[in-house]
């Protein structure tokens, strides 16, 4: 079973996405924010990360660039964001992220590129 972590600071966002992805043969588990996600991708193996963009602090980008650098890390990163747009995309492709996906969600796009 493909593990996945979602790091989003609305909580309500994992309560959302995890019955549809553990449906679909995911196990969840989720951070509120980009520490909290970053001790549990070091003690944990995770396949997949879903990373807000936008989060207080220590933001998603800068999460993205932590993992992305490899520092013992391997899953695959899809971005998340409210605010998509083309400089986001840019961001994310400067960092070796194929993955974006804009909120709110379309849950059938987002299941297509978790998938993958």
């Amino acid at each position: 079973m493909p593990k996945l972590l979602i790091v989003d600071d609305v909580p309500e966002v994992f309560d959302m996405l995890t019955p549809l992805l553990t449906s679909k043969g995911f196990a969840c588990e989720g951070a509120i924010n980009a520490e909290e996600a970053l001790k549990l991708l070091v003690e944990n193996t995770y396949d997949i990360v879903l990373i807000d963009y936008v989060m207080p602090g220590y933001d998603g980008l800068k999460l993205c660039q932590e993992i992305m650098a490899g520092n013992g890390i391997a899953a695959r990163v899809i971005l998340m964001s409210g605010y998509l747009d083309d400089n986001v995309r840019r961001q994310a492709a400067s960092l070796g992220i194929k993955d974006v996906i804009e909120k709110p969600f379309d849950m059938d796009k987002l299941l297509a590129i978790v998938k993958r």
